[in-house]
């Protein structure tokens, strides 16, 4: 929240708004480490359906169907998220946005200390 309060001061968006965009993105991480988890669990239960002598396939069809579901739902999540910060936001202060956190993903993954679920994908 430091970083993000630090990057929302840097391109002049006022204090209500921050306040509203760090609850947006803080229900956003909130969200997807639920998502991650989830996913997690998928994975560890596709291994060891597969880890039988004779794996059910629709079983482990059905788990990978849930799994990609989830992931819809990140980005789903992702698009709503964007929407609710740029409808908090002029114009200029979105472009800002757009460009700092633009420049945030092509930083090296560990740099930003966030994991990026977008690799995963």
């Amino acid at each position: 929240p430091v970083q993000l309060k630090n990057l929302l001061v840097t391109i002049g968006v006022n204090n209500q708004a921050s306040d509203v965009i760090i609850g947006i993105t803080k229900t956003f991480f909130k969200t997807l480490d639920s998502k991650v988890i989830q996913i997690q669990r998928l994975e560890l239960d596709t291994r060891e359906e597969l880890t039988k002598d004779k794996p059910d396939l629709k079983n482990v069809q059905t788990l990978i169907s849930k799994k990609v579901a989830i992931f819809g739902e990140i980005e789903f999540l992702q698009i709503k998220r964007d929407l609710d910060i740029k409808a908090n936001l002029t114009d200029t202060e979105f472009d800002k946005w757009k460009a700092a956190v633009n420049d945030r993903k092509r930083m090296p993954h560990g740099m930003n200390n966030k994991p990026r679920i977008e690799q995963k994908q």
